[in-house]
């Protein structure tokens, strides 16, 4: 029998546990709860679930009669000749087949816009305002608006990145994006979504993925913002961790997928669909939310940013931005990703001897930041929750001058940054272009003061200034010295040594006769002694007058 366990003191911070998400609770067999709903946990796992006992077939897919009349129908998230390991696809057990629709009609939503061949290309900073909610009654769909993007859905290649502002819910209506997955990243307001495979309550911050052809209808309860991450080709998948090993940053167990949940309506309701870029609608006599049962391994999911066990530096240095990917969509070239989303939440910083924001760069991948709360440490200004940063490919980008010169200066001591903040960034290896449906300001960065570059070599640079110091300080003991020993009047100092002694030649200081001998070693010593002091003027003259010519170059 198992006994009570301890509870240990609890001190610091509890960063997985965001004080305004709802907690998640265990509730056995697999699942948890979350403020009233029930979820799966894991992530990209096979799932089965019925909100009727016995309304899934066992065996088998397509019986000839399905339990409770249902009618089975298949639905792809990818090709069905994909490796087993990357197939995607689930079994939906519903009360009439979604075929049952009027034909779809083009409709008109200047907003939304993915012919991206048609823009000017522009390699500047980009910055947004946080995005206006528009006071006018309109829902998720009405209120798409793109930003950027590259490629053709049409092609199945490329991604775009939209906004979202509603204030109604979408009523009596459902959307399906046949284009791509979404990935929706709420920054104001909570979104209540009811999908084919159940319902899910996506929190600030928290993040959801509703995957091509799902049908989605997002209610909320005010004024709501948020962004979204459109990938034309693949899916999200978490990235692998390498030598870090089997557990840390997004862990699988922390995604949560809706059970399964119905409703049987025989009412009018509208089908959004967008289809090539473009928004189409179709109209139903019923609700579209009415799967009772389903199993497979496609279905949409969320997940709380709080749960992100961040991996950084413990001794120096910054490390790249990669080391907060939470999801990625890849390419066929290894390492390279069409989509990266990456978080910079509160967490640890501790490096030591390290300039800690965020580094001065130029990338190969372009970057869009969003920001969810708070401020982000690199753009303390102008960045604003709700609003955006574009870096598009190898343009220059980095700390603004406040954050540059506050961090050099900065004690380095153990701190937690980014408190109270998320912040996120879209990275893609697709060069953005920018379309014309939002105004944005293009950014130029505030920078710290040039650098003072030595570019010769340091030990004689040093050398030379301090032979400058002595020279203008200590000028006119040059000058006296400069100007004896080029005195030809004075024996000492004239620079000839054959004119420098006066002695007769064979006489002694009393005139008297000396050896012949003893004349020559007094002529040498007296030679020798006057050649030191010629080389000794040379070489104070020499410096001198360099100096000189240093100092003239230099004015």
């Amino acid at each position: 029998m198992a006994t009570e366990a301890k509870k240990a003191k609890t001190t610091g911070r509890v960063f997985h546990q965001d004080a305004a998400t709802p907690a998640v609770k265990q509730a056995g067999h697999g699942l948890v709860t979350q403020g009233g709903l029930q979820y799966f946990t894991g992530f990209g796992n096979t799932l089965s679930s019925e909100a009727e006992e016995g309304a899934l077939p066992i065996g088998q897919n397509t019986p000839q009669v399905c339990p409770l009349g249902l009618y089975a129908e298949q639905l792809s998230g990818t090709a069905f000749t994909e490796p087993r390991e990357a197939n995607q696809r689930s079994w939906l057990y519903r009360i009439q087949p979604a075929v049952c629709h009027k034909p779809f009609v083009k409709m008109e939503l200047p907003t939304l816009q993915q012919n991206f061949g048609s823009y000017e290309p522009d390699p500047n900073q980009m910055r947004w305002n946080p995005f206006t909610i528009d006071e006018k009654p309109h829902n998720f769909v009405e209120g798409l608006k793109s930003l950027m993007g590259a490629g053709d859905p049409a092609a199945r290649s490329g991604a775009a990145v939209h906004v979202y502002t509603c204030n109604t819910s979408m009523d009596k209506a459902a959307f399906q994006n046949s284009d791509g997955d979404m990935l929706i990243v709420p920054q104001q307001g909570t979104l209540s979504i009811k999908t084919e495979f159940g319902n899910m309550t996506v929190h600030n911050n928290e993040i959801c993925v509703i995957q091509r052809g799902i049908r989605f209808q997002v209610n909320v309860d005010g004024p709501s913002r948020g962004y979204i991450c459109e990938i034309f080709a693949g899916h999200f998948k978490i990235p692998s961790l390498g030598p870090i090993g089997a557990n840390g940053l997004a862990n699988p167990r922390d995604f949560l997928t809706p059970v399964a949940a119905y409703e049987d309506v025989d009412e009018d309701h509208v089908m959004y669909n967008k289809y090539q870029g473009t928004m189409f609608t179709s109209a139903l006599t019923h609700s579209p939310f009415n799967v009772v049962a389903w199993h497979g391994n496609y279905a949409p999911y969320k997940y709380d940013l709080a749960k992100f066990c961040v991996v950084n530096s413990v001794s120096f240095d910054h490390l790249d931005p990669s080391i907060f990917t939470v999801l990625t969509a890849p390419t066929a070239t290894p390492g390279l990703a069409l989509i990266d989303f990456a978080i910079f939440p509160p967490r640890w910083s501790v490096h030591e001897h390290t300039f800690r924001p965020p580094y001065y760069h130029r990338n190969a991948m372009s970057e869009f930041m969003g920001l969810v709360r708070g401020h982000y440490e690199a753009k303390a200004e102008g960045f604003l929750p709700g609003g955006a940063t574009l870096h598009s490919m190898m343009t220059p980008h980095g700390p603004d001058k406040a954050c540059f010169d506050a961090a050099s200066s900065a004690e380095l001591k153990p701190e937690v940054i980014a408190e109270g903040t998320m912040a996120f960034m879209f990275e893609s290896s697709l060069g953005f272009k920018v379309c014309q449906t939002l105004s944005c300001v293009v950014h130029e960065q505030t920078s710290p003061s040039p650098a003072l570059v030595v570019t010769t070599n340091q030990p004689l640079f040093i050398a030379f200034i301090i032979l400058l110091y002595l020279v203008v300080h200590f000028s006119p003991i040059f000058i006296f010295l400069i100007y004896s020993l080029h005195f030809e009047g004075h024996p000492l100092f004239s620079r000839n040594p054959r004119q420098a002694s006066s002695i007769p030649k064979g006489l002694g200081r009393s005139g008297e006769e000396i050896p012949e001998a003893l004349n020559a070693m007094h002529k040498h010593q007296c030679d020798t002694r006057l050649c030191r002091k010629e080389t000794k003027g040379g070489l104070f003259t020499l410096c001198f007058e360099l100096c000189l010519h240093v100092v003239h170059g230099l004015v």
